[in-house]
């Protein structure tokens, strides 16, 4: 309560629009210049990408090449295929880039890093 000026009697201010409306600005602020909450797999994928690797061109290559030989593949052979070049991935990229860019390489083949080790056996690649 504040004394009016007047009579020297007290009145009631009502701050809560006021404290509504400050504690609404800060909160839309907040929202608009929170920074973005990434998993740390795509955010070194993404950071990643920028760098050119001799791998990529590699398997670009391959992959046109099993595409463009004038023959239509199977379901069951294009999985051949793809299990295979998983499977040589480390050869590819070389022992350092494989090493290095391994989360990137497995992400963008559609291999979860925590199962390349038990389902391909990534662990022992000696390129």
């Amino acid at each position: 309560m504040a004394p009016h000026e007047d009579d020297g009697r007290f009145c009631l201010i009502d701050y809560l629009p006021l404290a509504r409306e400050l504690r609404d600005a800060v909160s839309n602020e907040r929202i608009t210049n929170a920074p973005k909450i990434v998993p740390r797999l795509k955010a070194f994928v993404d950071a990643s990408r920028s760098d050119s690797l001799q791998g990529d061109a590699v398997l670009a290559k391959l992959y046109n090449a099993l595409d463009s030989c004038g023959l239509t593949r199977t379901s069951t052979q294009r999985f051949f295929h793809q299990q295979f070049v998983h499977s040589i991935l480390p050869w590819i990229y070389g022992k350092k880039d494989f090493a290095r860019y391994k989360e990137r390489i497995l992400f963008e083949s559609g291999i979860h890093p925590d199962k390349a080790v038990r389902v391909l056996g990534f662990q022992n690649c000696n390129a």
